[in-house]
């Protein structure tokens, strides 16, 4: 969490945020799991399945941003507004207030938020999410920006994953090796 907050700050400087987030996608990229979180934000429970109106822009490449959100009048809806990157199209989409998402929207009063795709070995792993409270907080040059920090925290993610696989291997022999001996004494 605290090397996070400290690429979080980073970012900041170049992408204008409130809050980051980090999710890892599940196999089937039905669900996420957020493994990390900037600021104040609630942890997660779980993974969180993905809202069916956002599974179409995230399988299309990942990057989106989605302005003007607001909670709907019976309160168990999220409505905002969806643009792919390099165009002027805007659709209004409509996904279920799950926990989290009512979270960020009541209690953290988020607005807008700029999804971009993290990528390792040419597929779509997860992504990278900047939230903030104003309404219509980014345009294009934000989703290029924000690309190039998905980039960095993408080899972030693939050094973490080098190293608990070492770990689990170096686990493994010394289990063997331990098992090996104990037969001898």
């Amino acid at each position: 969490r605290e090397i996070f907050a400290r690429i979080s700050a980073e970012a900041r400087r170049i992408v204008p945020h409130d809050f980051l987030m980090l999710g890892l996608l599940s196999d089937d990229h039905q669900r996420v799991r957020v493994i990390a979180l900037s600021g104040d934000l609630p942890v997660t429970p779980g993974h969180i399945v993905l809202p069916e109106a956002l599974r179409g822009p995230i399988e299309g490449g990942g990057d989106f941003v989605l302005n003007d959100i607001a909670l709907s009048a019976e309160g168990a809806r999220l409505i905002g507004k969806l643009r792919m990157p390099g165009s002027t199209e805007v659709r209004v989409v409509e996904y279920e207030a799950q926990p989290f998402f009512r979270s960020l929207k009541v209690d953290r009063g988020i607005r807008s938020t700029l999804r971009v795709a993290v990528r390792l070995r040419g597929g779509v792993v997860g992504g990278l999410i900047f939230c903030a409270t104003g309404p219509d907080s980014y345009d294009d040059a934000d989703v290029s920006h924000a690309r190039q920090v998905a980039d960095l925290v993408a080899l972030a993610v693939a050094h973490q994953r080098l190293a608990d696989e070492e770990m689990r291997s170096a686990e493994a022999r010394s289990h063997h090796h331990s098992r090996y001996y104990s037969s001898y004494s």
